[in-house]
């Protein structure tokens, strides 16, 4: 519909929400110019992707009537849209936190009257954009796991990780139970 200088006023005057690119090599330094002159636009862009070098990580592929697209900006939410989209989390965790609260006594109780050892288990994993953050499980398997581990790994001749196996020693009775129905993962 024009040249790519054209396109900020252009989209705030038509209130567009989604733009389709299809721009020639010389122009593509001008596309990281677009995408910074349209935030808080709330618009996204989808590309012809043989025409895409390197604009950003975050890129994913869509397809439309046939033709693949990559969109390069999602709409990020901003201002009243954060603050009700947390307000909306918060009360929802709490709402299910008081509702699960009577299960997760019981799990709880369960996890120790059949093995000794800490109710949930901890563990450092790596999240979006790199950062890291504490996981939090119901324990299912046993104090030992690991020295069980091993025993297990030298029966098989493995060394590494050891998955889900049948009738895994590690795990204890409450567990299998808890893994069956991904009750270990509520926490």
């Amino acid at each position: 519909l024009g040249a790519l200088s054209a396109a900020p006023g252009y989209i705030q005057t038509h209130h567009i929400n989604l733009a389709f690119l299809s721009v020639r090599a010389p122009d593509h330094p001008r596309l990281f110019d677009l995408v910074s002159e349209c935030e808080g636009m709330n618009i996204e862009f989808m590309m012809v992707p043989d025409v895409l070098e390197v604009l950003t990580s975050q890129v994913r592929a869509e397809e439309l009537e046939g033709i693949p697209f990559l969109k390069i900006k999602n709409i990020s939410i901003t201002g009243w849209g954060r603050i009700s989209k947390r307000a909306f989390d918060i009360v929802m965790s709490l709402i299910v936190l008081v509702v699960l609260s009577p299960l997760w006594l019981v799990i709880a109780v369960l996890i120790k009257s059949t093995s000794r050892g800490p109710v949930l288990f901890t563990q450092e994993r790596v999240g979006l954009n790199g950062r890291t953050f504490t996981l939090y499980k119901f324990r299912s398997m046993y104090r030992d796991a690991e020295e069980r581990r091993a025993a297990l790994a030298s029966l098989n001749e493995r060394s590494g990780p050891v998955f889900k196996i049948k009738d895994d020693p590690r795990v204890t009775p409450i567990g299998k139970w808890m893994r069956r129905f991904s009750v270990d993962e509520l926490p």
